[in-house]
Order: C-alpha cells, then sequence, then structure tokens
C-alpha cells in the first residue's frame, strides 16, 4: 500500500451549497489525474527495477535500458501521460518494452488510448445518445475529448 499526502486550497467562505459542491468538484477532478500519474510512474519504475536481467523476445538474448516512450491515456478523470520503458536487444537490435504485470495492460490501453473506465462511459453514453451527442456530452460533463469513432 501505498500513503500519499496532498495538500489542497479552498475557500474560507462559500455562499451557497452549490459553490461549494462546485469548488470540491473542481478540486478532485485536478487532483485523480496527479494520483494515477503518480501510481502508474510508481509501477512502471517497480517493474523496470524488477526487470533487470530482460530477454528480448526475438533473440533470448539480455537486453538493455533504452530510454521511455511518452504516451497519453484518456481517463475518466482526463487525460494522464506516462513513459514507458524501452529495451534494446544488443545482438539483434529489436527494440521492445516490458510487457509484465500492469504493463501489459498499459501497452495495450496505450494504443487504443482510452482507459477501461472512460470506455465504460462512452458505451453508457451511446446507448442513450447518437454517437456525436454522446462525445459532446463526455467532453461536457468529464471534461475528456474523445472523438465519436472511439465511443462506436
Amino acid at each position: 500500500m501505498t500513503e500519499v499526502q496532498i495538500t489542497i486550497q479552498l475557500p474560507n467562505q462559500v455562499e451557497s451549497m452549490e459553490q461549494l459542491e462546485a469548488v470540491i468538484d473542481v478540486k478532485g477532478q485536478q487532483i485523480k489525474p496527479q494520483l494515477f500519474e503518480h501510481q502508474l510512474a510508481s509501477l512502471i519504475q517497480r517493474q523496470k527495477a524488477a526487470a533487470e536481467d530482460v530477454a528480448c523476445p526475438e533473440c533470448k538474448k539480455r537486453a538493455i535500458f533504452k530510454g521511455y516512450q511518452h504516451r497519453q491515456l484518456k481517463t475518466r478523470f482526463g487525460p494522464t501521460f506516462f513513459a514507458l520503458p524501452r529495451l534494446k536487444c544488443q545482438p539483434c537490435g529489436r527494440l521492445f518494452q516490458l510487457n509484465s504485470g500492469c504493463l501489459a495492460d498499459l501497452k495495450a490501453l496505450a494504443e487504443a488510448n482510452i482507459s477501461p473506465g472512460l470506455k465504460q462511459v462512452a458505451i453508457h453514453c451511446a446507448a442513450a445518445w447518437p454517437y456525436r451527442q454522446a462525445q459532446q456530452s463526455i467532453q461536457r460533463l468529464i471534461g475528456v475529448a474523445i472523438s465519436h469513432e472511439q465511443i462506436r
């Protein structure tokens, strides 16, 4: 279990419960992507550290760390950014990414660019409205821009 401490500044006075609810909602929406990115970076670093002796999937020789591939994933609470470690096989020259644990899921998700939670929201919206209207509703309600093609 990871413990994260956050400091949030809230106004001393609010005029109504509606304003208080709006302030808390905005602060919550700002925190969620930060928490997701922090925890994801921590998981990626642990996977990278555990993968000191990774074998090339092609020739089975030892690979070395070769930087990061920066990606974006759209989630229910906005876009999040992360970097997947890349490895290079010295003998055959193949570049590849770690593909174990949550990183296997992450690679597949990054290619679609949409999280399972946001996909569920899109499915529910698409069931209620035409695709373009669903897209506009998601943008307005959640603040995430996804194409109407991703909703299909």
